[in-house]
């Protein structure tokens, strides 16, 4: 998943297609169609790995300028998005605008591979706000009875509600589904990431179980609780965050050094400085 996570970086040009890139070079067999909105930044590709024998859906990270523009909305962010089953759910409204900008070329890719390969399980990645897209296509797809098997996420930021009366909300409802179909969901979390901590829980957002919280060398690693905001994982770092925790992942730098420099005038030019006693308050 690390590599295709990786390779949607590349879908912001006609690399992606042709599949040249350091990661794609380790699947050279991958067949891919790109999928990408130019006004609300969304990009990403359909593909199909015939070595494993399944559907992959990717969608790539992070582009300054939409990291701009959900920072600068965080007070007025959540939308309702009432799905079967689950009428009290919310999601970031700039992630369901993304999304839903996508869906028209995706949906049909998806669909065309799954029938052209019936017994194909579909996996779903991302990185940073591409992670984020991720879970909604997740849970698209499972509504439409695709067999989507695998969710692995890096640096995801917080998508959906938590219901307060019963618990309910988005991230419950991805939990169950993810526990009723033996779905295996995780989402990684590298040390000091920022990016999982927004947006905040003040606002009404809550992560859905399970991260897998790496340490700053990434020799070590903890899953954690089901709650979705284990307070031994990443939830205990809430000081000094850093960007290029957020950037790399499992040895693999997502983005590269320009996006880096970029994310860091961008957390001063927009107030973003991610202060201890903010993000304490925020939690």
């Amino acid at each position: 998943m690390l590599d295709y996570a990786a390779a949607a970086y590349y879908c912001r040009t006609s690399a992606c297609e042709a599949w040249a890139c350091s990661a794609c070079s380790r699947h050279p067999r991958t067949e891919v169609r790109r999928v990408y909105d130019n006004v609300h930044n969304g990009n990403g590709f359909v593909g199909w790995d015939p070595v494993e024998g399944v559907v992959v859906v990717s969608f790539a990270g992070t582009d300054t300028s939409s990291v701009a523009n959900w920072i600068d909305d965080l007070d007025e962010v959540k939308t309702p998005w009432p799905l079967q089953g689950c009428q009290e759910c919310k999601v970031h409204a700039g992630f369901l605008t993304t999304y839903s900008a996508l869906r028209p070329q995706l949906q049909p890719l998806v669909e065309a591979l799954v029938r052209d390969h019936p017994q194909a399980p579909v996996w779903v990645t991302g990185h940073s706000l591409g992670a984020a897209l991720a879970v909604l296509c997740m849970v698209d797809l499972l509504s439409l009875s695709y067999p989507v098997r695998a969710v692995v996420n890096f640096g995801q930021p917080r998508v959906g509600n938590q219901h307060v009366r019963d618990a309910g909300g988005f991230s419950s409802f991805v939990a169950a589904q993810s526990a009723s179909l033996s779905l295996c969901f995780y989402r990684l979390v590298h040390h000091r990431d920022p990016v999982p901590h927004l947006p905040p829980a003040s606002f009404g957002f809550h992560h859905s179980p399970f991260e897998v919280f790496y340490t700053k060398n990434e020799t070590y690693y903890h899953i954690c609780d089901a709650t979705g905001e284990d307070k031994h994982c990443s939830d205990h770092y809430l000081i000094d965050p850093s960007i290029k925790d957020h950037l790399n992942y499992l040895g693999l730098l997502f983005g590269g050094e320009e996006v880096e420099g970029r994310l860091q005038e961008l957390m001063h030019s927009t107030g973003w400085e991610m202060e201890a006693s903010v993000l304490v308050s925020a939690s």
